[in-house]
């Protein structure tokens, strides 16, 4: 079992139900589940009108989900989503940080630069695979 408190870093991966990162972060111990809004980072990405009355209502429900476990989702708003993850590993002296990949190219840069800076104050990051039935890199074509 961890020593220390895990934060469950919530992206577009909001449910409680066959959520690999989740799972892995209750079987060790203490959870600290976050979701960071960074609107700055999505670039080309930035969700239009309808996509935000989702991500609002998939919240929502995802609050009430975590509710029921025992456990509080905490939402922020910023304009840095490794200010916000270290402000709330200092906050909660979690050691380790655990999230379902996302494959797209901003995300793929911004959590490479993430996971390397957590590395550097010693903060484990683990990712899982929660939307793919293979990964990109497990599947192989006639020549390899």
């Amino acid at each position: 079992m961890s020593s220390g408190k895990t934060i469950v870093w919530f992206r577009r991966d909001l449910r409680i139900e066959d959520n690999p990162a989740l799972a892995a972060a209750a079987r060790d111990g203490s959870v600290f589940p976050v979701y960071i809004w960074c609107p700055e980072e999505e670039g080309q990405f930035y969700p239009g009108r309808v996509s935000r009355w989702w991500l609002k209502q998939s919240l929502a429900h995802l609050e009430q989900s975590l509710k029921s476990l025992g456990a509080e989702l905490v939402m922020i708003k910023t304009q840095s989503t490794l200010s916000a993850l270290l402000d709330c590993i200092k906050a909660t002296e979690a050691t380790r940080v655990v999230v379902n990949r996302l494959y797209d190219p901003v995300s793929l840069v911004r959590d490479h630069s993430i996971k390397e800076k957590l590395a550097e104050v010693g903060i484990s990051v683990q990712s899982y695979n929660g939307d793919l039935l293979y990964e990109p890199w497990e599947i192989y074509d006639e020549e390899g």
